[in-house]
This record gives C-alpha cells, sequence and structure tokens, in this order.
C-alpha cells in the first residue's frame, strides 16, 4: 500500500496544481490560434496569394541546406585529400628523421670512413641521400597537387557563396515582399 501513495505522490508532484489552472487558459489559446488561421484562410484574396510566396520560401531554404550539405562535403574532400597525401608523407619523414639520426650516431665524428670498421657508412649514407631525394621529389609532387586542390576547392567554395548570396538575397526579397502585402 505504501507503494501506491509514493505513486500518487510522485504523480502529484510531475503535475502542479498551477498546470491544472492553466489548463482552461491554454486551451482558449489554442482555440484562438486555430480560429485565426482559419478566417486567414478565408479571408481577403491577399492573404491567398502569400502559400506560393511561402513555398518559394520554402524551396529556396532547401536550396539554401543543400548548398550548406555541398560546402560540407567539399570541406570533407580537402580534409580527405590532405589525409590521403599527408599522412604518407609524413611516415617517409620520420623515418628518413630516424634514418639520420642512427647514421649520424654511426657514422659521424673523428671515425676513418675509410677503414674496414665503418666501410657501411658510405653505402648508406648513399641510400640515405636516394630516399631524400625521392622523399623530396614527393614533397614536389604534392605540393603541385595540393595547389590545384587549392585552386579547385576556392573555386568551387566561391560558386557555393555566389549561390548562397543569391538564394540569400532572394529569401531576403520574399520576406520583404510578404511583409509588404
Amino acid at each position: 500500500m505504501r507503494i501506491l501513495t509514493m505513486n500518487n505522490v510522485a504523480m502529484t508532484r510531475l503535475w502542479p496544481r498551477v498546470s491544472r489552472l492553466a489548463c482552461p487558459v491554454l486551451l482558449a489559446l489554442l482555440c484562438l490560434l486555430l480560429s485565426t488561421h482559419d478566417g486567414s484562410a478565408q479571408g481577403n484574396p491577399s492573404t491567398r496569394e502569400k502559400p506560393p510566396a511561402s513555398s518559394e520560401l520554402a524551396k529556396l531554404t532547401g536550396e539554401k541546406d543543400e548548398i550548406r550539405a555541398a560546402r560540407y562535403k567539399l570541406f570533407q574532400e580537402e580534409s580527405t585529400f590532405h589525409a590521403q597525401y599527408f599522412k604518407p608523407l609524413d611516415k617517409i619523414r620520420k623515418q628518413l628523421d630516424a634514418e639520420e639520426a642512427d647514421l649520424f650516431a654511426e657514422c659521424s665524428g673523428e671515425k676513418d670512413l675509410k677503414s674496414p670498421q665503418y666501410s657501411y657508412c658510405i653505402p648508406e649514407l648513399n641510400r640515405f641521400n636516394q630516399n631524400a631525394a625521392y622523399f623530396n621529389q614527393r614533397l614536389e609532387d604534392l605540393k603541385a597537387r595540393l595547389s590545384v586542390q587549392q585552386q579547385q576547392f576556392k573555386a568551387k567554395n566561391d560558386d557555393l557563396d555566389r549561390r548562397e548570396r543569391e538564394v540569400d538575397r532572394k529569401i531576403s526579397l520574399l520576406r520583404r515582399t510578404g511583409s509588404n502585402r
């Protein structure tokens, strides 16, 4: 029995007495809103012309949302491009840095590179130089691709900006003409 009284207490706390008093007021407001909506539908001809404007406004708002989605997709493509090309290049650079540190520790200083003990250093240094040249070549290729990609990205983004400004202009024009009626 105690559980039932606890539930009743909990229910009364969820629905305070103020809301019971506000129900008739809220019901009256709802009736007033519905009656004004019905009256405007039967009203003068100028109010009947608004639905096409609102459908045009909805169409333009949808177009603006599509532009935003296209811009988001464009930024994702740009991010994917950076990940696709920079991550492998960073990996190569880190390998080169590690190789350079190892070679510097093994083959630098007052060591005689012509002695048989350090004869491996010259081929290793040559291999390191080839790897560094490969890295620099990849870096130059990446810079060229990045430049082209950034130009394309900027052109697409500028086109989206232009379209969005045009849609915003049309929306503001529709709202101004809608408020003048």
